[in-house]
């Protein structure tokens, strides 16, 4: 059965990677205990800022090597490994990128821990509202009843800052002479522009892990009961061998009672609310009409000024006149954009290792 999980392993399994500390990885011939310890150093790192789970090796391994004669040397025993797990594997978690699986280890995926996730920034604010003015209308009435009937006999529009003659004599045919009213123009305010502003960082890991399958063939060799001879782990990884599960589960015992749980990947649901403006206010239009003596569209001589509101007022016909038309922008108020959502590791794995 272990034969066929280190098979399951290299052929692609799912891996979970693990600091793993204590005595170190003992190697030796015959008996429970595995003969002579050989001392070193815990794995690098356990904690800062780290990157994304790491890939695959690469390097080529045999993944079927067969069992020394004796289990010494470069080899030792260490417990026999449950069915439903993977190993023994070599591991490594720490700050800096893993070493690399090499002789009598396969390669397998990495996996994470620490991870580091600040929230969104978020921010919200609004353009100008755009203020379109719609000119005043001119009406021209018989200057002996305009403030009496009220009536008019003719109208105009000007277009903005145009200079225009008019003669409206034509369309009222029996006025002596003419008085002109202004009406009041109108405002329309647009609505404006919203400018939200989302930064959210990208997530990293503090630590990173990778774990190497043993390509050994499962064997008792010369180990005591329930145990079997392993390869030793290679500098850089921690030296004791460990045993990996997909998900979190329990540490099964059998000399691998230490649980490290790590992550494959995340679930990022950082974001910011909504980015609204608000109705606008505060645009506005203001406009005037300046009448000339000159009726040749030259716009000079004697200059008079009306406003919106203007009531038969007596003007020149024919002449000239022009439209001042000046349009003030409005404003929104913006509306709150909050942060929220988190970022949760997800895909566990579970790696057990010796006390």
């Amino acid at each position: 059965m272990l034969r066929a999980l280190l098979k399951a392993a290299v052929l692609g399994a799912a891996f979970a990677s693990v600091a793993c500390g204590g005595d170190a990885f003992s190697a030796g011939s015959g008996g429970e205990d595995g003969g002579t310890s050989h001392d070193s150093s815990s794995p690098p790192g356990d904690g800062g800022s780290g990157n994304d789970a790491p890939t695959p090796d690469s390097s080529p391994v045999d993944a079927f090597s067969e069992p020394p004669p004796s289990c010494s040397g470069a080899f030792g025993c260490v417990p026999d490994v449950p069915a439903g797990w993977q190993g023994p594997m070599e591991v490594y978690a720490g700050a800096a990128a893993p070493p690399a699986c090499m002789v009598n280890f396969a390669q397998s995926v990495g996996a994470n821990d620490v991870l580091q996730a600040p929230a969104a920034t978020c921010g919200c604010s609004c353009g100008q509202s755009t203020t379109t003015c719609k000119p005043p209308m001119m009406t021209f009435s018989d200057s002996m009843t305009c403030t009496t009937a009220g009536g008019s006999c003719a109208t105009s529009t000007l277009t903005p800052n145009v200079c225009q003659t008019l003669d409206e004599r034509s369309q009222c045919a029996t006025a002596v002479t003419l008085d002109m009213s202004l009406l009041a123009g109108t405002s329309v305010m647009g609505s404006c522009t919203a400018a939200p502003m989302r930064d959210v960082p990208p997530y990293s890991w503090g630590i990173q892990a990778r774990g190497c399958v043993s390509t050994v063939a499962a064997a008792q060799v010369d180990c005591g009961s329930g145990k079997i001879c392993a390869p030793a782990p290679e500098p850089g990884f921690a030296q004791k061998l460990c045993i990996s599960h997909a998900g979190d589960v329990a540490c099964p015992g059998n000399g691998y009672g230490v649980k490290h749980l790590y992550y494959t990947s995340v679930d990022d649901t950082r974001t910011c609310s909504d980015c609204t403006c608000g109705m606008p206010t505060g645009g506005s239009c203001s406009f005037s009409v300046v009448g000339y003596s000159s009726s040749d569209q030259s716009c000079t001589g004697n200059a008079v000024t009306y406003l919106p509101g203007t009531k038969c007022a007596g003007v020149q016909q024919p002449g000239d006149f022009r439209l001042t038309l000046a349009p003030t922008n409005g404003s929104c108020t913006a509306s709150t954009s909050s942060a929220s959502g988190t970022a949760t590791p997800t895909g566990p794995v579970t790696v057990c290792c010796p006390l």
